[in-house]
């Protein structure tokens, strides 16, 4: 069992180092503490679907989180995968709408929950903050903009490229721990094509795997599918 001191740590740590709350005060940040709940979903647990009222904002203290849409439908689209400090939940607040998508967790995860009103005031009350929320909307919106955009514009196999070089963060190996449906539904396509196009990545030597580890072989080629 979870002591009151390790949640209290817990709810600490990611109020501390959450971005979204960067510009709020140690007072703001104190009150928030107050009110916020850390729960613990196991892999695949479900933390709202879609349709479910607005009553909180999620932040991850550890494990990731899945954002996807249709999910109870043949095919899903995930729109977002959440890791440490991170956050979900945000836009049903703004707008005080149902949620639009379901989250789900990838693995054990431990999240820290903080409720809706509470956001919402601060949005009202502190405009500093409401810039600052504003901006990351933005972000998001740019973010789902070049997703759509990749999805009309560039193959399977480009898509997949990407993926590999943002799993890969910068070094020459890296690691997928998502399933291949998981990672079909992060690039907009099925499982079958992301098989057929690792084994084609492989066939070529851009990259070799071992398990859910690879290493990147030919990065200039990486990055030229990718673009």
């Amino acid at each position: 069992m979870t002591s009151t001191i390790e949640i209290a740590d817990v709810v600490k740590n990611v109020l501390r180092d959450a971005p979204l709350l960067a510009t709020l005060s140690r007072e703001e940040k104190s009150a928030l503490a107050a009110k916020a709940e850390v729960r613990q979903a196991a892999r695949g647990e479900r933390l709202f679907r879609e349709g479910d009222l607005s009553r909180e904002v999620l932040f991850v203290a550890s494990g990731r989180i899945q954002c996807c849409h249709h999910c109870d439908g043949p095919r899903e689209w995930v729109s977002a995968v959440i890791r440490p400090i991170g956050f979900v939940g945000l836009v049903d607040v703004v707008d005080g709408s149902a949620r639009d998508g379901c989250a789900q967790a990838l693995e054990a995860t431990t999240v820290v929950s903080i409720p809706a009103a509470d956001i919402a005031e601060l949005i009202a009350t502190d405009h500093t903050f409401a810039a600052h929320v504003a901006k990351i909307l933005a972000q998001e919106l740019r973010a789902t903009q070049h997703m759509c955009g990749a999805v009309a514009l560039q193959t399977p196999l480009q898509r997949l490229a990407e993926y590999i070089l943002h799993a890969a963060n910068g070094n020459e190996t890296g690691s997928m721990p998502e399933t291949q449906g998981r990672i079909a539904s992060q690039i907009g396509t099925v499982r079958e094509v992301v098989g057929r196009s690792l084994r084609r990545l492989e066939r070529q030597g851009v990259i070799t795997r071992q398990g859910r580890t690879f290493r990147i072989l030919k990065r200039d080629e990486l990055e030229r599918l990718a673009r």
